[in-house]
């Protein structure tokens, strides 16, 4: 008798869980421990904006908005504006997308992965999406297929097509989670460039398989959203200067790159959207100098193969293009009023001084004192930044039932 017992739902949801490494498992577990810690306050209680008192429940047809998948991705949790259930949803969608991505980045403890998902589930721009409680788990959903995106176009030789399409879908259900791609291809890269276990050339590869996976994607989404205009008899509205999406910019290209570099600096420094008591700050510095002189470090060590000059020199753009990356906005809609829901890629801000840190210390059984000083800055400073997070989200849900 033949045995389908490998068929199963156990044995493929055992399968399947063996093969994800250690890092994405801790980061996924503890990316729902902590958001439940951070946002239950939210999730139990109903503090609606002006916004959420007029969508309770709604259909969400935004194809006028340019989000013709707007409709899909809020039927998870239903068309009702409901804490417990939205926020759940949500919440799961995110610990999926932490968990994604610590896997494009094969992080050798399980440390970094709990790290990443401690400042990534606690960071502010949450409480601002929550508060928008109808729209939370198509946000959440949004940024699971951004990252989505860029994970099948590294892992799988004709993955750029699937990453095409689920960018497609990125866009289609909030435009501004378009950055989140820009800005993970772009550490991807950096990550490989850094690591000195892939030649020249693939890197050449994956970057145009990258750039091949975003031009299609963005085409894919303008021919559905003209299709969908077309058959509703809808034109696009001007709100947030939405109908002048994919057209050239008024303004000159030097004055888009001078705010989006300016911005990158004052986004926690200035205060911009969130205020950071004096000791936030302090970890803000101290995580910045060090990420600094682990990049040196890494540099001076590659530097010592004649060989990895080129790849080094391919570093200076992509690091240059992070601020662009995490304010691409400012390119996409200049005109457009700018709060922080149209910049979600901030989420990722943190995430690179642990990446630098695990390719500057890989992994050993014996640590030197200038890796476990690096070691304890890293935990004790991330921590820190992530707990200062911790309170900024209930602080806002604090004000949101005042």
């Amino acid at each position: 008798m033949t045995d389908f017992s490998h068929w199963s739902a156990s044995e493929i949801m055992r399968r399947f869980w063996q093969r994800i490494d250690g890092a994405s498992k801790t980061a996924f577990v503890t990316a729902l421990i902590l958001g439940l810690v951070t946002h239950l306050y939210f999730f139990v209680n109903k503090f609606p904006n002006g916004d959420d008192l007029e969508n309770i429940y709604r259909d969400y047809a935004m194809t006028a908005s340019g989000r013709w998948f707007d409709q899909a991705a809020t039927a998870f949790s239903s068309y009702y504006s409901v804490p417990w259930t939205t926020g759940i949803t949500a919440l799961f969608f995110l610990a999926l997308s932490v968990g994604v991505l610590c896997s494009l980045f094969h992080f050798p403890s399980r440390l970094y992965g709990a790290l990443i998902a401690a400042v990534m589930v606690t960071f502010p721009l949450l409480a601002s999406q929550f508060s928008y409680l109808f729209y939370a788990d198509l946000y959440m959903l949004a940024q699971l297929f951004s990252i989505l995106a860029v994970w099948c176009t590294v892992h799988f030789r004709w993955g750029f097509l699937l990453g095409a399409v689920l960018l497609s879908l990125t866009l289609g259900s909030y435009q501004a989670f378009i950055s989140v791609t820009v800005v993970v291809c772009l550490l991807v890269l950096i990550h490989y460039i850094l690591q000195n276990h892939y030649l020249l050339g693939n890197i050449f590869s994956l970057t145009l398989k990258m750039l091949l996976m975003g031009i299609l994607g963005v085409m894919l989404y303008f021919v559905i959203l003209q299709m969908a205009l077309h058959y509703g008899n809808i034109t696009l509205t001007d709100y947030q200067g939405i109908n002048t999406m994919g057209q050239l910019p008024e303004e000159s290209l030097i004055q888009l790159l001078k705010a989006a570099f300016l911005a990158f600096g004052a986004y926690f420094w200035e205060g911009t959207f969130f205020e950071s008591p004096f000791l936030a700050k302090f970890c803000y510095g101290v995580l910045t100098l060090l990420t600094i002189y682990w990049l040196i470090k890494i540099i001076v060590r590659r530097l010592k193969n004649r060989a990895c000059c080129g790849q080094l020199i391919m570093l200076i753009p992509f690091c240059l293009a992070l601020p662009i990356g995490y304010n691409l906005i400012f390119f996409i809609a200049p005109q457009a009023y700018l709060h922080c829901l149209m910049q979600p890629a901030y989420h990722l801000f943190w995430v690179m001084p642990i990446i630098i840190f695990s390719v500057a210390y890989p992994h050993a059984e014996l640590l030197t004192l200038e890796q476990l000083i690096g070691h304890w800055a890293l935990v004790i400073t991330i921590l820190g930044i992530a707990f200062n997070f911790y309170l900024t989200c209930n602080v806002c849900y604090f004000h949101l039932q005042l």
